[in-house]
């Protein structure tokens, strides 16, 4: 936009026009970033770039009224979820293609191999060096290797926030809801809570995602506390009358909420687990 155009223009006309996501959660820092010129920016003395290239996966996951939730990852490492408004997801999508990827429903294959993944910056890539590199105190916990074999390895321990967390399993890749995208299931830990999160994309496909959810509750419960789940809490994941239900036995405590998305295509199953 040039600066002829730019004097017509007020700030709220000037911020409409800008593509802007802004990170709810994950590996980099939270809160507005803008997208231009195929890269994604934030702050103004301390900046920070990622360009679009960086990205080796981009999943929609979710549309709760005009915001769109997306999953970025950038490397076995890195990755955050960001809201955003429908054209900016178009013309990240359209710039994520163009580079040689492809967004995802289901993990593929990538067309290239992409660069090494690093969230440029100024003043702030050492720090993000210290969070990835291992400057830490805290080594990587067992929990966070509780559900491997469940097809839910856990990426890099994140020092900083003392967490770990899955990429999310597809449950029936070939069945999905409205959004584009099937059901699937993500773990994750963080300072002494783990909890698994099963979201209903399609609605409908029950029988396998459940089984999933109730399979993995009950073997992220036997190796965290040495107690079988709970029988009201599997028996919950079926019938949702009964939620939200908690159960505690003096030491540990066991949670199962459900989240229904406002836009009414789906909703989440959630479990926690947690030391009392």
């Amino acid at each position: 936009m040039d600066l002829v155009a730019i004097q017509h223009l007020g700030k709220k006309d000037l911020f409409e026009q800008m593509k802007t996501i802004t990170v709810e959660k994950g590996d980099i820092e939270l809160g507005l970033w803008t997208f231009e010129d195929n890269k994604l920016t934030t702050g103004t003395y301390n900046v920070q770039e990622i360009p679009i290239q960086d990205v080796v996966k981009l999943q929609k996951n979710e549309v709760i009224g005009k915001k769109y939730y997306v999953t970025f990852e950038l490397g076995s490492t890195q990755s955050f979820v960001a809201t955003m408004k429908e054209k900016t997801y178009l013309a990240i999508y359209d710039s994520f293609v163009k580079l040689g990827n492809n967004p995802i429903s289901t993990v593929l294959l990538l067309k290239r191999k992409s660069k090494k993944n690093v969230v440029w910056s100024v003043l702030g890539v050492l720090f993000l060096v210290g969070i990835f590199s291992g400057s830490g105190s805290d080594s990587r916990p067992e929990e966070c290797d509780f559900l491997s074999d469940d097809k839910l390895s856990t990426r890099a321990w994140n020092k900083e926030y003392k967490s770990c967390s899955s990429d999310y399993l597809n449950i029936d890749a070939n069945i999905v809801g409205s959004s584009g995208a099937p059901n699937n299931i993500a773990y994750y830990y963080q300072k002494g809570q783990a909890w698994l999160v099963l979201n209903m994309n399609a609605p409908n496909n029950t029988k396998r995602s459940f089984d999933k959810l109730v399979s993995s509750a009950k073997t992220l419960s036997l190796k965290s506390t040495g107690l079988e789940l709970p029988t009201e809490i599997a028996e919950a994941v079926k019938d949702h009358s009964k939620l939200p239900l908690s159960m505690a036995n003096g030491k540990h405590r066991w949670k199962l909420v459900k989240e229904q998305w406002p836009s009414g295509n789906g909703y989440e199953l959630k479990f926690y687990l947690y030391d009392l």
